[in-house]
């Protein structure tokens, strides 16, 4: 039987990156890493054995953008973080409004679903999920994962309730400094 291994699962907006509160990232101009962001996945990668996105972006069901337009985006990002030696194994997207049935999106598990398909040894009891709304910490408890809940501040202060999450902050940076009890001892 193959060993388990554990995974980091990060939202995108609000995590990674300056959330766009009364809208979406539409193109490369708009995306711009949170302060720190970098630094703290170099922190975080050596206690993971997977790095994954998880991102709901619904503004190309809503034809706000195109597919094209986010996979632009997403090799940007990825381009920035390989280049400070972080490697990301997969970027999963729901491009569902929220009201499609079937829905990919958070916080139905389909997108961790979707990891577990092309990386069979997961262990989601080993694993974490950090996220800035209660719908990526719902995620993470449908899988089965620690929880992250980083507070995005107004005008996004949404409240979580404390049962969702294992762990709140203000940023990534912030969970990879306080290396708290949820993270995989190296």
């Amino acid at each position: 039987m193959p060993e388990k291994k554990s995974a980091l699962f990060l939202d995108r907006d609000g995590v990674l990156n300056v959330r766009k509160f009364q809208g979406y990232i539409q193109s490369v101009s708009e995306f711009t890493f949170l302060p720190r962001v970098k630094q703290a996945l170099k922190l975080l990668q050596p206690r993971f054995d997977y790095l994954f996105i998880v991102t709901n972006q619904q503004g190309v069901a809503k034809g706000l953008m195109t597919r094209k337009d986010v996979e632009q985006i997403h090799a940007y990002m990825l381009q920035s973080l390989s280049d400070h030696g972080i490697h990301i194994q997969a970027v999963y997207v729901a491009y569902d409004l929220a009201e499609a049935q079937p829905n990919a999106r958070k916080p139905n598990p389909t997108m961790g679903q979707w990891a577990l398909r092309d990386f069979p040894d997961i262990d989601f009891l080993s694993s974490l999920m950090v996220g800035d709304t209660a719908s990526d910490m719902r995620f993470g408890r449908a899988l089965q994962m620690k929880c992250a809940w980083i507070r995005s501040g107004p005008p996004f202060d949404e409240q979580v309730s404390s049962e969702l999450y294992d762990w709140q902050g203000e940023s990534l940076f912030q969970l990879a400094q306080e290396s708290p009890h949820i993270l995989p001892n190296i």
